[in-house]
C-alpha cells in the first residue's frame, strides 16, 4: 500500500515536468533560427564576455510571446515574438542573462533537482530545495550580466528597468516553468528587484578554491553527524521520527502583507545605521483612472548632498524610503509612456512620516520629420508655384538676397516643469501594533499603468514654402499638438521656431495627422505630442 502512494506521488509530480517539457517543445518546434548578423554578432560578443566556449544558437517564434533557455550540449535560447523591435542595449542584456544560465550549467541542475523532487515528493525539503535553488540562478545571473566588463557593463537601475519591462510585457505569456529558464518570471521579481538595486552587493564570481574550500568544510561537519546519528539511532528509535519531523516542517508562505512591502536597499546615502533619529518617505502611484500602478520608478535625492536613492512601486503600487536622515529631499517618479511627476522640496523630519500621491500624466509620442527640397537658383523655377498665403508666386515676389534671417538649429530647451507630487500628510511615526488578519477575502486591488498605442499612421509632410527655396532658408519648427481619443488632431500650437515662413504650412499639415488612439487600461485616452519639422534643402549642381 505504501509502495502504491508512492508510485501515484511519483507520476503526478513528474507529469507535471512532462506537461512543461510538452508545451516548451510546441514553442520551439514552431520557432526558426535568428539570421540577423547583428543579432548573431552580440551573442558572440556576450559569449566571449562570459567565457563562454560552447556554440548557442538563438531562435524565436513569431507567433509566442516566450523567452527562456534550455539544452546543455546543444544550448538553446528562445526570444519572444516583442524581440524584433528591440534595442541593442535590451538584446545585450537578455543574452547576458542567458548566456550566464548556458555557462553554468542551470538547465542541466534544475532538471536534475526536478527529477528528485519527483522521487522523493513525501520530502518537503526537496520542494524547498528545488524553489531556492531556482531564485538563487535567477540571483546568480543577474549578477553575471551586470559584471561584465567593458563595453558590456551595465548599471544596476538600468537592468532593473529592463528587466520589469520585459516582466511586464511578458506576463501572460504562459512559460514553460520547469522545462526552461525564465529571465522575466515574475514569482520572485520583487527580491531580484532590490538585489539589483542594491550597490553594497559582491557580484563577483566564486571561485574554484573557494568552492572547493566550502565542500570540504561542508563534508567535515556532515560526516561526523551523520556517524553520531548513526551510533544514536538504536538509543532513540521512539524520539527520532519527532525530530526529524520538526526539523524538515516547511516555512509558512510569507502573507499578502508582507509581499506588498518595499524593502530599500543601501546607497549612496551615507545613512549611519546607528542613527535612530531618522525620518521616512511613502507613498502611492496612481494614473490618470486612479488606478495603482506597480513597477514605477521612485527617486529621491538629498539636497544637501546631491546622493540619490530608488526603487520601485510594489504590487500595490506602493513604496516606501524608511531610515532616512532629516533634511530636504527631491522627488522624480518615471514610467515609460507617462510625463515625469517631480517634486522639488520634500522636508522630512525626526520622527516624522511624510506621505505623499503621485498622479502620473499620459505622455504623448516625440516625432520628428525631415523635409528636404532642391534648392533654386534665380525665380524662373518657382514661377507659378503656390506661395504660403495660397496665392502663386510672380517675378514681383522674388526678394532681395539676405532679406530672410539666416538658419538657427532647435535649441536644448530647458522646460522647467511644476511641482506635481502631492503631499497629503506629515505625521509622527505610528505606535508599533500587532495588526489582526482580516477574517475574509479582501477586497482586490485595481491596478492600472497599462499604457498602449499612441504611434503616428498618417502624416502627409509639408511642402517646402517657395519663397524660403528661393532664398536658400532653412530652419525648424516645433509643434505641440493634442490628440483625441480616436487618434485624431484637436489643434496645433507652435513652441519655436526658426523663421514663422515655415510655421503655417506645419501646422496645416499637421492638423490632418492620424494617430493610432493610446489606450490607458484598454480604454482610449486623450494625450499630447510633440511635433519637430526640419527642414533643409539639398544642393543642386
Amino acid at each position: 500500500m505504501v509502495f502504491l502512494i508512492w508510485v501515484i506521488g511519483v507520476l503526478s509530480v513528474a507529469s507535471l515536468l512532462l506537461r512543461e517539457a510538452i508545451r516548451l517543445a510546441r514553442v520551439a518546434f514552431g520557432a526558426s533560427v535568428v539570421q540577423q548578423s547583428s543579432c548573431r554578432e552580440l551573442v558572440r560578443e556576450v559569449s566571449h564576455a562570459l567565457a563562454l566556449t560552447r556554440r548557442v544558437r538563438l531562435m524565436r517564434n513569431s507567433h509566442a510571446s516566450v523567452l527562456g533557455t534550455w539544452g546543455t550540449l546543444r544550448p538553446r535560447v528562445l526570444l519572444p515574438r516583442e524581440s524584433e523591435s528591440w534595442s541593442n542595449e535590451r538584446m545585450r542584456v537578455v543574452l547576458g542573462h542567458e548566456l550566464a544560465h548556458v555557462k553554468r550549467n542551470d538547465w542541466l541542475i534544475q532538471i536534475i533537482a526536478e527529477t528528485s523532487r519527483a522521487i522523493y515528493w513525501f520530502n518537503p525539503l526537496f520542494w524547498i530545495a528545488c524553489t531556492q535553488l531556482r531564485r538563487e540562478s535567477e540571483h546568480a545571473c543577474d549578477d553575471a550580466a551586470m559584471n561584465r566588463g567593458g563595453s558590456l557593463a551595465i548599471d544596476g537601475p538600468t537592468y532593473a528597468g529592463h528587466v520589469l519591462d520585459l516582466a511586464r510585457t511578458l506576463k501572460h505569456s504562459g512559460q514553460p516553468a520547469s522545462a526552461a529558464l525564465a529571465m522575466a518570471s515574475i514569482s520572485n521579481l520583487e527580491r531580484r528587484l532590490i538585489a539589483m538595486l542594491n550597490p553594497s552587493l559582491n557580484r563577483r564570481i566564486t571561485g574554484k578554491k573557494t568552492v572547493v574550500i566550502v565542500a570540504l568544510l561542508a563534508l567535515g561537519l556532515t560526516l561526523p553527524l551523520a556517524a553520531m546519528q548513526s551510533s544514536e539511532s538504536v538509543q532513540t528509535q521512539v524520539s527520532e521520527p519527532v525530530l526529524i519531523a520538526a526539523a524538515v516542517t516547511p516555512p509558512q508562505p510569507p502573507t499578502a502583507t508582507l509581499a506588498a512591502q518595499v524593502v530599500t536597499p543601501p546607497s549612496t546615502l551615507s545613512i549611519n545605521p546607528s542613527m535612530e533619529a531618522t525620518g521616512q518617505i511613502s507613498g502611492k502611484v496612481y494614473d490618470p483612472t486612479k488606478a495603482l500602478v506597480p513597477g514605477v520608478q521612485v527617486g529621491i535625492t538629498r539636497q544637501s548632498t546631491g546622493s540619490t536613492i530608488r526603487t520601485f512601486t510594489n504590487e500595490s503600487g506602493s513604496f516606501a524610503f524608511p531610515s532616512l536622515p532629516p533634511g530636504t529631499y527631491s522627488m522624480k517618479v518615471s514610467l515609460n509612456g507617462f510625463k515625469d511627476s517631480l517634486a522639488s522640496a520634500i522636508e522630512v523630519r525626526q520622527g516624522q512620516e511624510v506621505q505623499v500621491e503621485v498622479n502620473l500624466r499620459v505622455g504623448g509620442p516625440a516625432v520628428a520629420v525631415d523635409i528636404t527640397a532642391s534648392s533654386v537658383n534665380g525665380c524662373d523655377g518657382l514661377i507659378g508655384t503656390i506661395k504660403t498665403d495660397g496665392t502663386r508666386f510672380t517675378a514681383a515676389d522674388c526678394p532681395l538676397p539676405g532679406s530672410f534671417p539666416e538658419r538657427r538649429t532647435p535649441p536644448q530647451r530647458s522646460v522647467v516643469q511644476p511641482d506635481d507630487i502631492l503631499i497629503v500628510s506629515s505625521s509622527p511615526f505610528p505606535a508599533v501594533q500587532v495588526q489582526p488578519q482580516p477574517v475574509g477575502r479582501r477586497p482586490p486591488i485595481r491596478v492600472g499603468g497599462d499604457l498602449q498605442g499612441g504611434t503616428l499612421t498618417y502624416h502627409p509632410n509639408p511642402a517646402y514654402p517657395a519663397e524660403a527655396r528661393l532664398a536658400g532658408i532653412q530652419g525648424f519648427v516645433v509643434l505641440d499638438a493634442a490628440i483625441n481619443e480616436d487618434g485624431t488632431v484637436r489643434s496645433v500650437g507652435v513652441v519655436d521656431s526658426s523663421n514663422s515662413i515655415f510655421e503655417n504650412p506645419s501646422i496645416d499639415v499637421v492638423r490632418k495627422w492620424i494617430f493610432k488612439p493610446t489606450l490607458l487600461n484598454k480604454e482610449p485616452t486623450a494625450t499630447t505630442a510633440t511635433i519637430t519639422l526640419n527642414y533643409s534643402l539639398a544642393v543642386t549642381r
